[in-house]
């Protein structure tokens, strides 16, 4: 049911869309449509159950949630990419003496 706040509903869908780039780019391709349906269903029930106000106070909840776990996401990426950059590095040290008995040498 499309009420009087549809268009401010599609003007945040469209702010938030744009807010997802605070996020890490591989976050963004495997969640960020969901994430950007989840914002659009939640916008209307609240709405719908709280009108203008309610729709005020969940843009700002989630201005917040969006700016804390951006910086969480992120973190998480690069302790993935230390974690593979280790395992890389033992794993190339590791082989280096079998590939020299292997070898011959």
């Amino acid at each position: 049911m499309k009420g009087p706040w549809e268009q401010a509903i599609q003007r945040g869908v469209r702010l938030y869309q744009r807010l997802l780039i605070l996020y890490p780019a591989r976050h963004r391709r495997e969640y960020g449509r969901w994430m950007v349906q989840l914002f659009r269903d939640q916008s209307r029930d609240c709405a719908e159950r709280s009108g203008w106000l309610g729709l005020v106070g969940f843009g700002c909840r989630v201005l917040w949630d969006t700016a804390k776990m951006s910086v969480v996401e992120h973190a998480v990426a690069i302790r993935a990419r230390c974690s593979t950059a280790s395992s890389r590095r033992l794993n190339s040290t590791e082989n280096g003496p079998f590939v020299l008995i292997a070898s011959g040498l």
